[in-house]
């Protein structure tokens, strides 16, 4: 828990980058969305296009594909045609979602509720091998149907 003393006298800006400098995986999180949104918005406007370096090699889509189509077609209320690129789009952005307003109200707060849940999340997932494999069968299901499907 950050001490008052750590924020006492400083501006919001200022307070919001000695929170994230406190807890690594806020800089990494904040990193990864702002890279993320940047690619998406490049390419919605057409102006990017990155070819998937696992199909490049193996001419075989892997298991994130149609992910950024899938998110254009969910920001044009397509939900079925994004479904079609990826079933994984729907989960994904409704943790995306729900991560991002969890980050911020922790900027405003001054907590660490997402920080301790990717602790407690990592902590349990390592401890239970079993749930992490179901995980990672339902996550890797979707990819093999569309596999099988070609």
């Amino acid at each position: 828990m950050p001490d008052i003393q750590d924020y006492e006298g400083k501006e919001l800006g200022e307070t919001c980058v000695v929170h994230l400098k406190r807890y690594p995986f806020y800089e990494r999180f904040w990193s990864l969305n702002v890279i993320a949104i940047i690619y998406v918005l490049l390419s919605i406007g057409g102006e990017f296009h990155w070819e998937c370096p696992f199909y490049a090699l193996f001419h075989v889509p892997c298991p994130g594909c149609g992910i950024t189509r899938g998110f254009i077609c969910l920001m044009s209320g397509n939900i079925y045609g994004a479904f079609n690129h990826n079933p994984l789009i729907i989960p994904f952005v409704v943790i995306w979602l729900m991560s991002m307003m969890l980050f911020v109200y922790d900027l405003i707060t001054l907590k660490s509720h997402l920080n301790n849940l990717y602790v407690n999340v990592n902590e349990y997932l390592s401890k239970h091998q079993v749930v992490t494999l179901v995980i990672i069968a339902l996550g890797l299901s979707p990819w093999v149907y569309r596999l099988l499907r070609c």
